[in-house]
């Protein structure tokens, strides 16, 4: 089933948050996705710090093959390192075991969440080769905020925003000014 138009749209996340941003925080449930590899859990350790500062879920998402492969130990140490690392703080947190395409999957989830944390610990190349990355049709696709984490945890001290007026530049600028206001991050903005 694919998503609703309106849901998807630049803007639509942004415009169903602008109450939220004065009265509750914004990021409420959040997405990371986790494939086991010691660079992912960075991601997930990024994402409980902002469910921390937010009062807000983490929702883990780990793909497997197929069903079977949900009961297999790789699997279950996901599930582990996951709620070792919720419990270490204090937090709840819900880890998904799926199969299909990881790509559609992290899209499809999103649209359940406030925001999505990826592991970016090997961004694609410039070039032809990298426009079937994974990551570039996340990035164009998704419908949600993205905050790519390249390895290591930040505290948001500083952002740097790209802006060209585009429809997701103005989400970006949105966000931008809510780190600014709520975590005293310190903005640069190009233009």
């Amino acid at each position: 089933a694919r998503a609703n138009t309106e849901e998807t749209t630049p803007g639509s996340w942004r415009r169903a948050r602008l109450i939220d941003r004065y009265s509750e925080r914004l990021f409420k449930d959040i997405l990371v996705p986790l494939n086991g590899a010691a660079e992912s859990w960075p991601a997930l350790d990024q994402a409980i710090d902002i469910a921390g500062r937010e009062g807000g879920q983490v929702h883990g998402l780990h793909l497997v093959a197929n069903e079977a492969a949900k009961l297999r130990p790789e699997a279950q140490a996901v599930r582990m390192q996951f709620e070792a690392r919720c419990a270490a703080v204090g937090m709840t947190g819900n880890l998904v075991m799926e199969t299909g395409d990881v790509t559609r999957k992290i899209i499809e989830r999103a649209l359940l969440t406030d925001l999505v944390v990826l592991n970016v610990a090997h961004p694609p190349s410039a070039g032809l080769t990298s426009l079937g990355h994974g990551l570039r049709s996340i990035i164009w696709r998704c419908a949600r905020p993205i905050l790519a984490v390249p390895g290591r945890v930040t505290q948001f001290d500083r952002a740097v925003l790209a802006y060209d007026g585009s429809p997701k530049s103005k989400e970006a600028l949105f966000i931008a000014a809510y780190l600014a206001e709520i975590y005293r991050t310190q903005l640069t903005v190009l233009s």
